[in-house]
């Protein structure tokens, strides 16, 4: 699987305009249906209970809903197709994470891992704008 990755990443970077948004677009879609399916595995095989969503999970299901049917009126479905599957890939997501994270501590790690990975690619960035690239592409 990750040979796989390595080739798409290499094959789709030279054949878009903007290839890191392509890219993160699509491992969005995949860890989307990823988690969706091991979530949706999991309550069936341990017999977990769904829990009530939180307070927007109605407001992304409509702004979803407004938007699919934004799509079908568009003059570029196709465009409009793709930003349908974003929407929907983090909504989600989104479900996901209200299913799984159940306390305030646990919220926390998230941030503090979100945080971290900010640092790390903000670090990154000062690094290739000081000339001194570790990874050149």
């Amino acid at each position: 699987m990750a040979v796989y990755l390595v080739v798409l990443t290499l094959a789709m970077y030279f054949g878009t305009t903007d290839p890191t948004g392509d890219i993160k677009r699509l491992l969005m879609v995949w860890a989307a249906f990823g988690f969706a399916l091991a979530w949706g595995l999991a309550g069936w095989w341990y017999q977990l209970p769904w829990r009530r969503s939180a307070i927007f999970s109605g407001l992304m299901l409509a702004w979803v809903g407004l938007y699919a049917i934004g799509t079908v009126h568009s003059d570029f479905r196709w465009f409009s197709v793709i930003t349908l599957g974003e929407f929907f890939s983090l909504a989600v997501l989104y479900f996901i994470a209200s299913q799984v994270y159940r306390t305030a501590e646990q919220a926390a790690r998230l941030m503090l891992v979100i945080c971290g990975a900010a640092a790390v690619a903000s670090f990154y960035g000062f690094m290739q704008k000081a000339g001194f690239d570790p990874l050149p592409w």
